[in-house]
């Protein structure tokens, strides 16, 4: 299986000595460790991967970086305009979902009773703010709402999975797999490295209409 991996924030890794040389990079599309921020009035923040930089059109940079879970993190104030974006242009791997076979893992830090579509992540169709092809968003109170949506737009899945806090003001590390290979098709969550929803449905991949990355 060839799998698609995306990372919005830093992660941390424990490897056996014999591992230490590996590049952890290795394998992924896009990686932002999200612990710069250069920019004033319009930020970007790096993908170390590749060359898929995420900007905030209206974000500056001067106020983005608070303390993160390791170095620096970027904050977010729920403003409309506060938020970072890409669209991909050429074959780059994104966005992951186009690709049948994908993880992606997340670092989240926020406070219980965020309002519905505080996202931490989306991939969707430029133009958009509500019908989200793939979203991670709160819940209105202590966890994550998964969106996801096939190429026709059928609804796959819009609903808490598991039962885990994952906004309580720590940080919380989120991750989604899905394995387009029949017969698993299976969709999994794990939010600090437990799998605490497994679900199975055939999703079509190639789906043209995704061209946005969003987060915040």
């Amino acid at each position: 299986m060839k799998t698609k991996t995306l990372l919005v924030s830093a992660a941390a890794f424990l490897l056996p000595a014999s591992a230490l040389l590996a590049d952890v990079r290795e394998g992924l599309v896009a990686y932002w460790p999200m612990n710069t921020a250069p920019g004033s009035g319009s930020m970007t923040t790096p993908d170390v991967v590749a060359a898929n930089d995420l900007q905030g059109p209206l974000k500056d940079g001067t106020t983005a970086l608070v303390a993160g879970r390791h170095g620096n993190a970027v904050t977010f104030t729920g403003n409309t305009s506060d938020y970072l974006y890409l669209l991909p242009v050429g074959d780059t791997g994104l966005p992951v979902a186009k690709q049948g076979s994908w993880s992606y893992c997340v670092w989240v830090n926020g406070a219980s009773g965020q309002v519905n579509q505080s996202t931490y992540f989306a991939e969707t169709t430029s133009g958009t703010s509500t019908q989200w092809r793939f979203g991670m968003e709160s819940d209105g109170t202590t966890k994550t709402r998964t969106i996801i949506r096939d190429t026709g737009g059928s609804l796959k899945v819009n609903a808490v999975l598991g039962n885990t806090n994952t906004l309580d003001s720590t940080w919380h590390h989120i991750a989604y797999t899905y394995d387009i290979n029949a017969p698993s098709n299976q969709f999994r969550v794990y939010v600090d490295g437990e799998c605490i929803s497994t679900n199975t449905f055939t999703y079509g991949q190639n789906a043209a209409s995704f061209n946005q990355i969003g987060v915040g």
